[in-house]
């Protein structure tokens, strides 16, 4: 064990598990789903149903494809046992010494 995990612990970092409604809010928040999500509600209103079809249809794939990529990385990190928040660094940093 060297000494910097002996001093300043270790950087483990526990990722928590959202619900799906968390996560549906998380993709459907930011600017460009609020443009999409606007441009919905307008075609919705005025009445013009071929607009918001496709715009529904792009925002749902937005949306999935969202879920995917994340679903991809959290596989991938799970599989060679590091999570999106760890990174090592190739050299150990060193302990500060008062001078």
């Amino acid at each position: 064990m060297s000494t910097t995990s002996r001093t300043e612990g270790t950087s483990n970092v526990v990722e928590k598990k959202r619900s799906f409604l968390r996560e549906l809010i998380a993709q459907l928040s930011g600017p460009l789903p609020w443009l999409l999500e606007a441009a919905v509600a307008l075609s919705f209103f005025v009445g013009d149903w071929t607009l918001f079809t496709m715009l529904s249809l792009v925002l749902i794939v937005t949306v999935v494809l969202g879920f995917s990529e994340k679903s991809l990385l959290e596989s991938s990190a799970s599989a060679d046992g590091t999570t999106r928040h760890s990174k090592e660094r190739s050299a150990p940093r060193q302990p500060r010494t008062s001078t």
